[in-house]
């Protein structure tokens, strides 16, 4: 897939139900920043400020191809918000952090 990630310049994602969208997450760790909306899924728990992406819990195709736009015009800032979304997605996948994380977890 990194062939695809990088011949990509944004990714439009939606979803109706997806526990955890590894698509876009997927797409972050690569710096490609993302336009998503899922009605009902976990990516709000990694995609939680607007400094890492841009993501709505409804299919607003509309506001999507607002933002897809913007991000296409605005090279600068969607660069800012690529590189945020790739430190987030590193931060949270971290797997040193990952197990000092359950060690504590499991001394409960």
């Amino acid at each position: 897939m990194t062939l695809f990630y990088y011949s990509i310049d944004l990714l439009l994602f939606n979803s109706d139900w997806d526990a955890m969208g590894l698509t876009p997450l997927e797409a972050m760790s690569y710096g490609i920043p993302i336009v998503a909306s899922v009605l009902h899924g976990g990516l709000k728990e990694i995609v939680n400020q607007d400094e890492y992406g841009f993501l709505i819990s409804t299919h607003d195709t509309n506001l999507l191809a607002e933002k897809a736009i913007y991000f296409l015009q605005n090279p600068q800032l969607t660069k800012i918000i690529a590189m945020k979304g790739r430190e987030r997605v590193e931060q949270v996948s971290n797997i040193e952090q990952i197990v000092k994380d359950l060690e504590l977890l499991l001394k409960l």
